[in-house]
């Protein structure tokens, strides 16, 4: 089974945050990245409750493939009113070690 880098570049606030994460899917990239969220913390303030935010409204909303483009989606989730709106690109495939 390969595995998959993807660039999630957040947009929150007036900020850009730009992560990256491995995973076996597009989804699991997205779970991956509320992890990450939750841990590192690289949105001041807010990273734990928008990563809950993200996660709950994942399950609602599948990612959206942007047109014209390969391997490039966009997700939207809201916290405190406030819209988010990550751009996904799946970045490189890989060899997972077992």
């Amino acid at each position: 089974m390969g595995c998959r880098k993807y660039t999630i570049v957040c947009e929150f606030r007036g900020g850009t945050y730009v992560s990256q994460v491995t995973s076996k899917d597009l989804l699991d990239a997205i779970r991956t990245w509320t992890v990450y969220l939750e841990s590192e913390k690289p949105i001041p303030k807010v990273s734990r409750h928008l990563a809950k935010a993200v996660a709950t409204q994942i399950g609602d909303v599948e990612p959206v493939a942007l047109a014209g483009l390969t391997g490039v989606w966009c997700i939207t989730a809201t916290f405190g009113g406030d819209l988010m709106l990550a751009n996904i690109v799946e970045t490189a495939n890989m060899a997972c070690a077992s």
